[in-house]
């Protein structure tokens, strides 16, 4: 890797930082947010990130900054401990760390995938905030500010500027529209006739492909709709009308939710997962929302399995290896790797999360040299949980007490569109 220069777009983005001091940096996946942010920074800087992430960060700045002093913060508390303390121009942490570690003084906050601070009530997002009270400049990164409703950005925007965001309802009321359902305030979208735009323009940039005129790949997106055999129908239909499973009593709404996502990975659509990826060209990615799931076509397609449980640099090796096909669940691979050199994605199970998928999509949709089209197939079981997730998310219904809600309702049986 040799030291990267600025695009025109990057220096700009790296002079809104620089001038405002306190911002975030909202560009889509794969235009360089991490090049602008260490262009506009003032040493030292202390960088908090994903564990998986702060490898390549260190990596990174060794390579474009090769006189610098960086300092990451890994293996036992005491080597942890020591990277804090040894004279350094980065030091590189991972969120968890905030809270148990004394952290050095430093010029500049750079918090990576700050969206994971979007719960204002979070331990997490209030040890980032005292940090930010106590540096001049804070950098906030992330594709996706928003990960469900416009009130994720509520804590975000209260790390840039502690002053007038002081407030979570106050925030809401201004912004957001609201209701009090059985779950307590409910969320869903953002306030017509509010001034919120001309508010994000002060403190977040955010630029698409197309804004700094770089092209991506055509994306093809597609639904594979398989109808289940009459035996899994009807343990389906069973399980959710009696809540029993076999000879099994499901104790409540949330476990029959579960089980009734379970049922519908059956044989019947790992063999069709199986035909798409075994008749498709180039390299594939396929995600699993449960990690059995990823076991068991990992298995079939003789193909490597990501999951959060592998030990992040291990993630990042697998996933530059290039493979024929890849298996992982959305969780360990929807942030922060590069697989642009896939051209088909294929989901065995969805996340209800549009944030989520966007950041999966994201991994593979992204700038190359290659515009070969990418194909997005959402593989579903007809007159299951598969649609109706499938539908919530275009819809953006993405809790899970409303998911879990469509899922029970008899008349969901036999429908698709």
């Amino acid at each position: 890797m040799s030291k990267l220069s600025l695009r025109p777009y990057q220096e700009q983005g790296a002079a809104f930082l620089r001038r405002l001091r306190r911002a975030m940096l909202a560009d889509a996946p794969g235009l360089g947010k991490t090049l602008q942010a260490a262009t506009a920074v003032e040493k030292p800087v202390l960088i908090t990130a994903p564990t998986y992430l702060i490898e390549q960060w260190a990596d990174f700045l060794r390579e474009q900054y090769p006189e610098d002093r960086v300092s990451l913060a890994i293996g036992s508390r005491a080597k942890r401990t020591k990277a804090l303390d040894t004279p350094s121009d980065w030091f590189i942490i991972n969120h968890q760390m905030l809270r148990s570690y004394d952290l050095p003084k430093v010029a500049t906050f750079v918090i990576d995938e700050s969206h994971h601070f979007k719960s204002h009530r979070a331990e997490m997002s209030l040890d980032a905030l005292t940090v930010a009270l106590q540096v001049q400049r804070v950098y906030l990164l992330t594709a996706t500010p928003i990960v469900r409703e416009p009130d994720d950005l509520f804590m975000q925007l209260r790390l840039i500027d502690p002053r007038r965001f002081t407030s979570y309802d106050r925030f809401v009321d201004a912004y957001c529209q609201s209701y009090w359902g059985p779950f307590g305030r409910q969320i869903s979208g953002l306030k017509r006739g509010t001034n919120f735009k001309e508010v994000l323009q002060l403190y977040v940039l955010g630029r698409t492909y197309e804004e700094v005129k770089l092209q991506l790949p055509d994306l093809i997106e597609q639904k594979l709709t398989i109808t289940p055999e009459p035996g899994l129908a009807a343990r389906y239909k069973r399980a959710k009308q009696t809540y029993r499973l076999d000879n099994r009593i499901l104790e409540s709404p949330l476990e029959v939710l579960r089980e009734l996502r379970r049922l519908t990975v059956c044989k019947q659509k790992l063999e069709v997962i199986q035909a798409l990826v075994e008749d498709t060209p180039g390299c594939s990615v396929v995600f699993c929302w449960f990690r059995e799931t990823a076991a068991a076509l990992s298995q079939m397609l003789q193909a490597p399995m990501i999951t959060g449980e592998m030990k992040p640099e291990e993630r990042r090796q697998m996933a530059l290896a290039k493979h024929k096909c890849i298996v992982a669940t959305i969780a360990s691979l929807s942030e922060g790797v590069d697989l642009s050199f896939a051209k088909t994605v294929v989901f065995a199970e969805q996340d209800y999360t549009p944030g989520r998928l966007f950041q999966a999509v994201s991994r593979v949709h992204r700038w190359t040299t290659d515009l070969a089209p990418i194909r997005v197939i959402y593989v579903l079981m007809k007159g299951t949980v598969d649609e109706v997730i499938y539908r919530c998310v275009g819809r953006r219904v993405s809790s899970a007490q409303e998911v879990l809600a469509l899922a029970l309702q008899e008349e969901e049986d036999g429908r698709s569109e």
